[in-house]
């Protein structure tokens, strides 16, 4: 979408985007130029009525992704995961949500901990992974957040229920070692 220099580039599939460098990641206005660019991509999404802005969502996917890659923010990079999941203004690709929502788990954005997890432990177009998504699942479950999160408070305790012992055991001492690691 837009190099450091304030120049458009070619774009990109995706493919490359979560490598890219993040320069202007934790400077103090970096979050707030990046809610600015959700706020307009939002607008493209569904487009405004009686106004010059139609709906764009391969546009507003292009500033999602501008977002979540030169920003390094974590709520762009779970708006960008939804949409490689929904094909909303980029080609479905469960694996490329799954690239995206691990990176913003790991920056402790809990619905992404708690949808990673979910796709993890259904391998819902990807292949299943049971114990690493009890472990995302089980991380997720930590945030207070998450108890006013029903499905996932709900979806938790059905994937803990239905996991081995093994697969449960397994699960906590990873997401223990990840909550003291991070």
């Amino acid at each position: 979408m837009w190099n450091g220099r304030g120049e458009r580039d070619g774009g990109g599939d995706g493919d490359g985007d979560v490598h890219r460098t993040r320069d202007a990641r934790g400077r103090p206005a970096s979050r707030i130029v990046a809610d600015a660019f959700i706020a307009v991509a939002n607008y493209y999404s569904t487009g405004i009525p009686n106004s010059t802005v139609g709906r764009n969502v391969g546009y507003a996917a292009d500033l999602v992704r501008h977002a979540a890659t030169y920003f390094g923010d974590k709520d762009a990079q779970y708006q960008l995961a939804m949409m490689y999941l929904r094909g909303e203004g980029v080609d479905q690709s469960s694996t490329r949500a799954v690239r995206w929502l691990m990176l913003a788990a790991n920056e402790d954005h809990v619905g992404s901990q708690g949808e990673l997890g979910r796709i993890l432990w259904l391998g819902e177009d990807v292949p299943r992974r049971p114990v690493e998504g009890l472990m995302w699942l089980q991380i997720a479950n930590y945030n207070p957040l998450t108890r006013k999160n029903q499905w996932m408070s709900g979806f938790y305790d059905q994937a803990m229920a239905a996991a081995t012992d093994r697969q449960r055991e397994s699960a906590i001492q990873k997401a223990e070692r990840w909550r003291t690691d991070n």
